[in-house]
């Protein structure tokens, strides 16, 4: 298996980022030098050209005429595998930052292959990031043609149309790339230089072919190749010191590919005939790859001796150590190979196979094992790399890029293969399509004895089960622990993939220490294992749990400890480093809802829908989410919310997250203060039917259900069984010690008996509560409504004389003064100074029936002062309609 200092292969990076040198001084030309220098007034720029025309040569040259004006130019050249977007772009940003540009994380996250991030989000952090550097920045990306797709095209277009000021963006290609070139051009956004402007005038040919040529020799040199600039390279390396054209080519593919054949391939020796058609088949090579797949022993004499070959290579680094060949002639070198010697090219690949495998490039190792069609080998070598357990070993941008080279017989064929494949999908949250190939192995091996087969199927299916929450129950907890007992303990990687599911299940069963217990051993089996990320996993689930019993100090640690490692070893930008902040800024929003952003904390909720993330992770995000918007009524950001974890729920067919969707429904509806949206939601809840009835045994859905429609009996909407849950509810979490759950189901409990007068029970039910927050300072579940902190004013007042609950009563002294800095921008603890003088006296004449112009006549105002004032007094009193804020103001003394 491939340590993780294995997982990229620098030499390949390093030559996409090199152009290729080239002699013809072609920004000479007036035309195409006059738009490529005036390229800082245009947005961007398009070479459009066949083969051979020297667009490559030609931004080579300009290149190095902007370096020497200090203009920072990244270049890109690119091949087949780029049309995947997360591979283009992760190349992009490494060109960029090659070329000496600050972009911090993106950088790290780039050499991961931006697995960490959601297709969205690529262009949107790269722009931004552009977007902060004052530099002149130019990107060239050289073989357009060769990575277009969709998504790629997708994200250029994204880029050019938001380039900042100082950022140019130049486009070679064979044919126009699909990114509205026209439009771009008639619109003096883009600049385009075409075949025309490419072709050799007499004076630029003159200039390239050397003063010793006669102007005859050029004339008829410039008629015969139409200007075409691969075809005058050829002509003047075949006919060096003779001007015999006779034979020449006039300008048309076929006819260079045979002039090409008999000018250079036929005049040249045995040795240099097969060092040119055999290498054919590289994309690059050094000397000692050519020397393996030739089979030449003296391949740098060969290159230093021979003229026809030197005339055809590329250089592709400063050292002269990696080579290719101009497009053009590879496609003809591999043509004659194919034609003339056929049965050598499996073998030719297989040889670079086997170079490449020994040289640990093991991308390029399985690719020419695909193209030698020994398709065994390939999946030998992917698997001798780790196969699917390369994700827990940091390498899921390499896994990615090896199955690329597989297809739907291969994977039938290879079952250990597409199980890679199966847990790629569940990364990126095609759980449905996860699981058909998931069944197309078990299907197609159920007879098998392979215990390697066996092994992967269990661990990768137990994944799968917990993606799937299928594993929430005593009899599948119990199954994995009697698995575990039997399995393999030198197979330390299975042991903590065990482990870690054991960890998800115990939680989702509220069984806090067993969970604690699996996930200290799988720590410890993942280290052993030398499993960074499924290690740092383990850390953040050791802080779900202390999240989950209100230990929020040890909860601060693994968190932080977890977000730490993220950054150290999968990037800034990690998913793990996402999930780890959505529970810290849980812990801190529970903590006090003024210690965190809310912007912050949907984009990280965004980032975990989008890419990975589990159960416990939508949990904590959109928990804490929804009643941040519940307490600043922020009506459309709740709207946007409930959207995203229903679309999420139904592409990770998550049972729990669609169960928690339609309990936020009831949340969403409260803050909107929509009566019919309330009762609909309710019934929902209600339904034996329902999601949530369904799962009524899990203790998380339990009590957000509880606390959904306590706060609805809370504003006038009764339910008959809302007491009774949130009963059942406290005993359960007291029970399990889900004590940040328990808390504030007690605090809403307490605000139920108040709005009934029943302060003894509702002082109880405080009192309670706060014992179990105040050593971790859990104020925001206090902060409930405003007849909540009322009565806890009046729990302080009743006890102020009795020495009992003095730390219990201290604590909660300190809520309501924090709820009345925060939510009413005062110190006074007073309700009665919270409501003005003049909505007092609305609130007065709207206890006696009056209608809003009734109120305005009465009191001198007019009716969008009274609307206005009744805005206010109902956001008070935390009411949604009249006869609340009358019956509210009534329960607590304010009127009569």
């Amino acid at each position: 298996m491939l340590s993780n200092n294995e997982l990229t292969e620098p030499w390949f990076i390093r030559t996409k980022l090199i152009p290729p040198r080239a002699n013809a001084r072609l920004i000479e030309r007036v035309e195409a030098a006059s738009l490529l220098n005036n390229a800082n007034e245009i947005g961007s720029g398009f070479i459009v050209a066949p083969a051979g025309f020297g667009k490559s040569s030609l931004l080579s040259q300009w290149r190095e005429s902007l370096l020497q004006r200090d203009i920072k130019v990244a270049w890109l050249s690119l091949d087949a595998n780029d049309t995947d977007l997360r591979h283009f772009a992760s190349y992009l940003i490494i060109a960029l930052t090659e070329a000496g540009l600050p972009l911090g994380s993106l950088e790290f996250a780039a050499y991961k292959c931006l697995v960490e991030f959601s297709v969205e989000q690529v262009s949107t952090l790269l722009i931004a990031k552009l977007s902060c550097i004052d530099e002149k920045v130019v990107l060239i990306l050289d073989d357009f043609y060769r990575a277009e797709s969709v998504e790629v095209n997708g994200l250029i277009n994204q880029l050019l149309d938001h380039l900042p000021y100082n950022f140019r963006i130049i486009i070679s290609s064979r044919s126009q790339p699909q990114v509205n070139v026209a439009s771009r051009v008639l619109s003096n956004r883009a600049f385009e230089i075409n075949q025309q402007m490419l072709s050799f005038s007499l004076d630029e040919l003159k200039r390239f072919i050397g003063p010793d040529a006669s102007d005859q020799y050029a004339k008829t040199l410039l008629e015969q190749t139409e200007g075409w600039a691969v075809a005058v390279q050829l002509a003047t390396v075949a006919n060096k010191g003779s001007t015999n054209l006779d034979t020449l080519f006039k300008g048309k593919q076929q006819y260079i590919t045979d002039y090409f054949t008999e000018q250079i391939l036929d005049r040249s020796t045995p040795q240099e005939r097969k060092f040119l058609t055999y290498t054919s088949i590289l994309e690059q090579f050094n000397i000692e790859l050519a020397s393996e797949v030739t089979g030449i022993d003296n391949v740098q004499g060969l290159i230093n001796t021979s003229p026809h070959i030197r005339s055809l290579l590329i250089s592709l680094d400063s050292q002269q150590v990696w080579y290719r060949y101009h497009h053009l002639f590879c496609e003809i070198l591999y043509t004659k190979l194919r034609h003339q010697q056929p049965e050598l090219i499996n073998s030719l690949h297989l040889k670079a196979s086997r170079w490449f495998e020994s040289n640990q490039q093991i991308s390029s190792a399985v690719a020419h094992a695909r193209l030698s069609g020994d398709m065994d080998r390939a999946a030998q070598l992917f698997l001798n790399a780790g196969g699917w357990e390369l994700v827990l070993y940091g390498g899921v941008g390499l896994m990615r890029s090896l199955l690329r080279n597989f297809q739907s017989p291969d994977f039938a064929r290879h079952p250990r293969v597409r199980l890679a494949n199966v847990y790629s999908l569940l990364k990126d949250g095609y759980i449905d399509e996860a699981e058909a190939q998931f069944n197309k192995i078990k299907l197609t091996t159920q007879h098998a004895t392979n215990k390697l087969l066996g092994r992967d199927l269990y661990l990768v299916g137990r994944l799968l089960n917990s993606y799937r929450d299928e594993l929430i129950n005593i009899t599948a907890l119990q199954e994995m622990k009697n698995k575990l007992a039997r399995w393999n303990k030198a197979d330390l990687l299975g042991v903590a993939i065990i482990e870690s599911v054991i960890v998800l299940s115990s939680m989702a069963l509220g069984m806090f220490n067993d969970a604690k217990m699996a996930a200290v051993k799988g720590l410890s089996a993942m280290r052993q294992a030398e499993s960074v990320l499924g290690a740092n996993y383990l850390v953040l689930h050791l802080g779900q749990i202390a999240l989950h019993q209100a230990k929020f100090e040890s909860a601060k640690q693994h968190l932080s400890e977890s977000i730490g490692m993220a950054n150290k070893n999968f990037g800034i930008d990690s998913r793990l480093k996402t999930n780890s902040e959505i529970n810290l800024l849980a812990l801190e929003f529970w903590q006090s809802p003024s210690s965190i952003s809310f912007e912050k904390m949907q984009e990280l909720i965004h980032t975990a829908c989008t890419t990975d993330g589990w159960s416990e992770i939508y949990a904590a995000g959109f928990s804490s989410q929804f009643e941040y918007f519940r307490l600043f009524n922020m009506r459309e950001a709740s709207a946007n919310l409930l959207v995203l974890s229903i679309e999420t729920a139904r592409k990770r067919q998550l049972p729990r997250l669609k169960a928690l969707s339609n309990i936020y429904r009831l949340t969403y509806a409260l803050t909107q203060g929509k009566p019919n949206e309330i009762l609909l939601a309710m019934k929902e809840l209600g339904s034996s039917t329902s999601p949530t009835a369904a799962l009524h045994e899990n203790w998380f859905l339990l009590c957000e259900k509880c606390f959904a429609l306590g706060l609805a009996h809370l504003k006038g909407y009764s339910s008959e069984h809302a007491k009774t849950d949130i009963d059942e509810a406290i005993v359960r979490t007291q029970r399990i010690g889900a004590t940040l759950y328990l808390i504030r189901l007690l605090v809403l409990r307490a605000t139920m008996y108040a709005s009934h007068g029943e302060k003894s029970l509702c002082f109880d039910d405080l009192i309670s509560a706060a014992g179990f927050a105040t050593r971790s300072e859990v104020k925001t579940p206090f902060f409930l409504s405003r007849l909540t902190i009322d009565s806890i004013k009046a729990c302080i007042e009743y006890f102020r004389n009795s020495n009992i609950h003095r730390l219990e009563l201290a604590f909660l002294s300190q809520c309501a003064k924090h709820y009345h800095r925060l939510f009413l921008g005062e110190e006074d603890n007073s309700l009665e100074q919270a409501l003005s003088k003049r909505e007092t006296e609305v609130l007065n004449q709207l206890a006696h029936g009056l209608a809003n112009k009734e109120i305005a006549r009465a009191l001198y105002m007019t009716n969008h002062t009274v609307k206005f004032h009744l805005k206010n007094i109902f956001k008070k009193l935390d009411v949604d309609k009249r006869v609340n804020a009358i019956n509210k103001a009534r329960a607590i003394g304010l009127i009569e």
